[in-house]
């Protein structure tokens, strides 16, 4: 399967457990493969053939701006569901990473993948 990469897309985002965290802004990072047959594209050289990966960007940046949610698992859930909107895509890698998370150590990260078929 062919393979489409959108890295290190960063924003502000209230995200986290702690009160800090509920009142300020931090950046979370994402980084997100998506997986689709990008042949159609190949062979005819037209926008309409694969996925717009500037549209995806500016989708994927609003969700983490718009972010209140508590958890990074449920961002990147939220991620993972909108970028398997579109059902060319079949599967989607999503990364996150919180770099001011930890006090003492450096930056948090998760990783999920979501399937289409594992959505039926």
């Amino acid at each position: 399967m062919d393979k489409i990469s959108l890295n290190a897309i960063k924003a502000e985002a209230v995200i986290g457990t702690f009160p800090h965290e509920r009142t300020t802004p931090q950046p979370v990072i994402a980084d997100i493969d998506i997986f689709c047959d990008l042949a159609p594209a190949g062979k005819s050289d037209m926008l309409e053939d694969t996925v717009d990966y500037f549209e995806l960007e500016e989708r994927i940046f609003r969700l983490i701006s718009d972010s209140q949610f508590h958890l990074l698992e449920r961002l990147a859930d939220r991620i993972a569901a909108s970028v398997l909107s579109d059902i060319r895509i079949t599967g989607c890698r999503v990364k996150l990473t919180k770099p001011l998370a930890l006090k003492h150590s450096g930056p948090v990260s998760l990783e999920i993948v979501r399937e289409r078929k594992n959505l039926l």
